[in-house]
């Protein structure tokens, strides 16, 4: 029988692998990891080799039994070298000491029971080649390869599923792959031994799995192989070029092959150069997106931690001061009996600050809805100049007692826009606020005006106050700023109001901004809601 073809399969599958193997083991000759994988190679390696020895000794009982033996003495190996492999790779090595352990004690009892004819005696052979026959223990072997292949495959899809790094997801799957092609497909090289005639190609196994891996390391570097290779390779151009140096024939020929190694050879250094520099680099960034992926994930915790009390705290809050307003303005109202001018006083301004806290209670409140995405908006259909009005009729009293002029322009017609008529409300009532706590002389005005070629409601907010520098204005909607020129006038504000009004306008599908020409010379906030949208919407999260 001709095998000369066929135990080609094994004899080209085993280079790959083996090269691969030493590869890895070159690179980073103290790393566990590498050298398991150069001794897991090397037991391929010899599995192929046995099987090219088998597959070219059909005719010679004697020599066909050897090489079936010399390929078991390797075999009986693979899934604990595997499993090792994917241990430390997964960082479990100590967890699994034991395990380790005993598979390879397990594997060490075969081998010797392999060599003392325990696992095959008698020679199968069939179309394509031969094979040892499988005896009793030979069965509870492959019990225990495919054990060793479950716990190897397990280690690699929970390294997947908890790993956070990218790369290292990537470098898990395509282990994984790589061992199942070889696992399933390996296996199938023992069904001879059961009389069982198949084309073998099981021994393809070995190329396509390296071919798998190899993806890997260059891809995704798993080994850490690019640089040794890099140089491996330049190594063995530049040995070729040197060789055909002296193959010259006349003197312009020796100097221009001279001139042609040299220039690899220099090309090569700085090839070498660049690639070890680009490893280091990738290795650096992927170390520093690692780092700020999970500081990331460590500040969104404390954020949710954050969100998660200020809502319980001002929930806790709102019950108790609620209840001293209500005591406040029964002790105002006299319900306890006549108070005296200082009691009345002192009275007036303990309530004051209570609304002052109720008020803060209240915004801490939305931001912590707003950034949970808890606050829902119910639309309709509202009057938005009979909404702008109301609020202007609030303010009336306040601005003349503070002696500024407020004043509200509109158009004849009323104007119809789809939102929510109470949080809109809100947002007005918090921008005339702020116009009149923040003028002292001049006035206000409220503009209200419909652009029909866009689809518009704008409200302008226009006062004579106190401005805004440029550099407040690009931080003037974030939480918890206020404005230097702000705080001088009034110390207790929050710094929250203009954060939550953009919000909400943002959530009718409109938007909020802030213009002035500068320090002393003003403001204008322009409120913009579209007309007619009729979704639900929430308010979305801080970006």
């Amino acid at each position: 029988m001709d095998n000369s073809y066929i135990a080609l399969l094994p004899l080209v599958s085993s280079v790959p692998i083996i090269i691969l193997g030493v590869f890895a083991y070159l690179k980073n000759r103290k790393s566990t990891l590498n050298i398991l994988f150069f001794l897991f190679s090397l037991a391929i390696f010899t599995w192929l080799i046995g099987s090219y020895g088998l597959f070219t000794s059909c005719d010679n009982y004697s020599r066909a039994i050897f090489w079936d033996r010399f390929v078991y003495s390797s075999v009986v190996f693979l899934s604990a070298i595997g499993f090792h492999i994917t241990s430390v790779f997964s960082g479990k090595q100590r967890k699994q000491t034991l395990l380790i352990t005993g598979l390879y004690a397990v594997s060490l009892i075969f081998f010797v029971a392999n060599w003392q004819g325990g696992l095959i005696d008698g020679i199968f052979l069939y179309k394509w080649g031969c094979h040892g026959v499988a005896k009793s223990l030979h069965s509870v072997f492959l019990l225990y390869f495919g054990l060793g292949c479950v716990l190897l495959f397990r280690n690699l899809f929970n390294y997947y599923k908890t790993t956070e790094s990218k790369t290292e997801k990537a470098q898990a799957k395509y282990m994984f792959v790589s061992l199942f092609v070889l696992a399933i497909l390996g296996s199938t090289a023992f069904l001879p031994a059961y009389r069982i005639v198949i084309y073998p190609l099981g021994y393809l196994a070995g190329v396509l799995s390296a071919v798998i891996l190899a993806y890997a390391v260059f891809k995704h570097h798993l080994f850490d192989i690019r640089v040794i290779s890099t140089e491996v390779f330049s190594f063995l151009i530049l040995t070729v070029l040197f060789v055909d140096i002296f193959l010259y024939r006349n003197a312009e020929e020796f100097i221009f092959k001279l001139v042609i190694f040299l220039g690899i050879a220099v090309f090569s250094r700085y090839l070498i150069k660049s690639a070890l520099k680009e490893m280091k680099d990738k290795e650096r960034i992927e170390n520093l997106a690692l780092s700020l992926e999970k500081a990331n994930a460590g500040l969104r915790k404390i954020d949710e931690t954050k969100s998660e009390f200020v809502s319980t705290a001002s929930h806790q809050l709102r019950t108790p001061l609620s209840i001293m307003k209500g005591f406040l303005s029964m002790l105002l109202e006299e319900s306890y009996g006549e108070i005296g001018g200082k009691q009345r006083q002192a009275l007036e301004k303990t309530y004051e600050t209570n609304e002052r806290l109720i008020h803060l209670v209240n915004e801490l409140l939305d931001v912590s809805r707003i950034e949970k995405n808890k606050v829902q908006l119910f639309f309709s259909y509202c009057n938005f100049t009979e909404t702008a009005k109301s609020v202007f009729d609030e303010f009336i009293v306040v601005a003349k007692n503070k002696g500024i002029m407020l004043s509200f322009e509109k158009l004849d017609e009323d104007i119809y826009v789809y939102c929510d008529a109470e949080k809109i409300r809100e947002v007005i009532q918090n921008l005339i606020d702020n116009a009149i706590k923040y003028t002292d002389s001049g006035g206000v005005i409220m503009n209200l005006e419909k652009i029909e070629s866009e689809g518009i409601a704008v409200l302008r907010i226009i006062d004579t106050g106190i401005g805004i520098k440029e550099e407040g204005l690009d931080n003037l909607f974030k939480m918890f700023y206020r404005d230097k020129g702000a705080q001088k006038i009034m110390t207790s504000g929050s710094g929250l109001g203009l954060y939550i009004a953009r919000k909400i306008a943002q959530a009718n599908n409109g938007s909020l901004v802030a213009e002035s020409a500068g320090e002393g010379l003003g403001s204008t906030f322009t409120l913009r809601i579209p007309l007619g949208q009729k979704e639900k919407q929430e308010i979305p999260a801080e970006e």
